[in-house]
């Protein structure tokens, strides 16, 4: 069996996005856009992102997120959406051998 200092990382090529959990979606907005000079955006399926440059950040309630979502989404908490060309079981599997995450 391979350590998982031994095996090979997942090669993560850029960042994809940033999902914010707010308890109020309009004050979250109003804060990015005002002080921040973000541009305020929304999506097919009624969710808000925040645009600057070729970045965006999600702002989802975190009563009530969009699927799919961390296991217990909190606010003030975040996710972050990484790409990679490795394949997702390999990644799992290697995130898994870390202890990071749960398998089905």
């Amino acid at each position: 069996m391979v350590s998982p200092t031994e095996e090979a990382s997942p090669r993560i090529s850029k960042l994809d996005h940033v999902v914010v959990y707010a308890i109020d979606i309009d004050r979250t907005i109003d804060l990015y856009t005002t002080v921040l000079g973000m541009n305020h955006v929304i999506f097919d399926g009624g969710y808000h992102a925040l645009q600057f440059g070729q970045q965006k950040i999600n702002t989802y309630d975190a009563a009530a997120p969009f699927q799919p979502h961390a296991e217990r989404p909190a606010p003030g908490g975040f996710d972050v959406c990484l790409l990679t060309d490795t394949p997702i079981p390999d990644v799992l599997a290697h995130l898994h051998a870390h202890n990071v995450c749960r398998l089905p």
